[in-house]
């Protein structure tokens, strides 16, 4: 099945804001896209998890619009309940306890840490 590109972007703001709230730095934390998914990949520690956000066909110029857009508005214009809506009707957070068991899996150390005011980057995704 395939997701609207608001769907995965909106999903990747959420996985993007999981990663911050455990911890990891934002320069650790890519948006990427292939022929077929859009997903959030993270690099730290020496090691790479990817978190795939949707499903389609899309093309890289709407990604990167969007990406940016979304940014944008999560740093400067979306309340915090708008955040927190995001952040709490994500599919990522109903996986939250996978999510967690699979890092740990594959080694990763986190410190949980308080929702962050912190601005999400902005750059345009590319391809992996």
């Amino acid at each position: 099945m395939k997701d609207t590109l608001e769907f995965a972007l909106n999903e990747a703001l959420a996985v993007h804001e999981v990663f911050r709230r455990l911890g990891f730095p934002a320069d650790d934390i890519f948006v990427g896209a292939d022929i077929e998914k859009l997903f959030v990949e993270l690099r730290s520690q020496g090691k790479t998890f990817v978190v795939t956000c949707g499903h389609g066909d899309y093309a890289q110029e709407q990604i990167a619009e969007g990406w940016t857009r979304k940014c944008n508005a999560w740093n400067k214009t979306m309340t915090h309940e708008e955040r927190e809506l995001i952040y709490r009707t994500s599919s990522i957070l109903k996986q939250s306890v996978k999510l967690l068991f699979a890092l740990r899996t594959r080694g990763f150390i986190w410190t949980l840490v308080a929702p962050l005011n912190e601005p999400m980057a902005t750059q345009a995704p590319g391809r992996a």
